[in-house]
């Protein structure tokens, strides 16, 4: 131990020498086997604290294990420790261990510690199996399933431009007809398309509109088309088909069904992770529900009442 370290703990003895006497003094630093054991011996005084010989233990072994107290250290671990003593000492002097904002920050820190301890030693024992894995993939296998999807062509004739419906639904029996001249490595309807279609976006692709999925809530075509669009075969053509807004006539031009992913290595990853943590998630909380019912909790409403909680601000124009 230094001589400055020893100076400061002989000074501190000597302001307790009215209760310890000179005999007390020299037992204090070294040693006495004339006065009884003490189970916990005191090793330290600071101001009216004390450290206890086990208590200093501890930090020393705290700080071995952190690999920070090196062999051959003690004397600078005991001037570091008493320094820190001293100013710990003299903030409790000033009240500074009742600032509020450090009296939260160290709640939060024990409930840190107490969710990290216990809910960690429960957590560990969290598995997932197999069967668990399967069981959640079949649940959601809608997700992952890409719906049957089919490509169409369609014609189509707007009535705002033509009052006569009779007229509209001829003219498209006509592109109908037409449809049979046409060459087997045609693409949807062609020619015809720029004929009998007035639909900007397609009308030049020969109705080629695209793929479409099947099961979709809404579609930009009225549903009485979608739902002819998928009853059809492959290349075969609908009846001509009157909606409010116009006359269509469709073909579909190709199809895809459905696709189901597998319950591959990477699937099976993702839905284990997803599981582990829903079921850490339901463990914490029963965790902190055990808590609070194995806690003796009673509130006073009538000195509850009394404090002074801020109230929402009201904004008058």
């Amino acid at each position: 131990m230094t001589d400055a370290t020893l100076a400061r703990l002989m000074k501190a003895c000597l302001k307790q020498m009215p209760v310890l006497g000179c005999a007390g003094a020299v037992c204090f630093f070294g040693g006495c086997s004339s006065e009884p054991e003490i189970e916990d011996p005191v090793a330290i005084e600071v101001g009216r604290r004390t450290i206890t010989q086990s208590e200093l233990q501890a930090k020393v072994d705290f700080m071995r294990e952190r690999g920070s107290l090196a062999a051959g250290n003690s004397d600078e671990f005991i001037d570091r420790l008493v320094e820190r003593s001293v100013a710990l000492e003299r903030a409790r002097e000033m009240g500074l261990d009742q600032d509020m904002e450090l009296r939260i920050q160290w709640e939060n820190l024990l409930i840190g510690r107490l969710k990290k301890v216990e809910m960690d030693r429960a957590l560990a024992s969290v598995s997932v199996t197999d069967q668990e894995v399967e069981a959640r993939y079949t649940e959601q296998l809608d997700s992952f399933t890409k719906p049957a999807q089919i490509r169409l062509a369609l014609l189509y004739l707007e009535k705002g431009k033509v009052t006569d419906s009779e007229a509209l639904i001829e003219r498209m029996e006509k592109a109908k007809a037409a449809v049979a001249e046409l060459p087997d490595d045609t693409r949807g309807f062609g020619a015809l398309a720029m004929t009998y279609s007035e639909e900007a976006t397609s009308r030049f692709k020969g109705g080629d509109i695209g793929w479409l999925q099947a099961g979709l809530p809404k579609y930009r075509w009225p549903e009485a088309v979608m739902n002819a669009a998928f009853a059809l075969e492959p290349d075969e053509l609908s009846d001509v088909i009157e909606t409010e807004d116009g006359v269509y006539l469709l073909k579909k031009t190709d199809s895809r069904g459905a696709v189901v992913r597998p319950l591959d290595k990477y699937l099976q990853a993702s839905l284990q992770r997803e599981l582990l943590q829903q079921k850490k998630a339901e463990l914490r909380e029963q965790l902190e529900r055990k808590w609070m019912e194995s806690t003796e909790l009673k509130l006073h409403p009538a000195v509850i009442s009394e404090i002074n909680f801020p109230t929402p601000s009201t904004t008058t124009n």
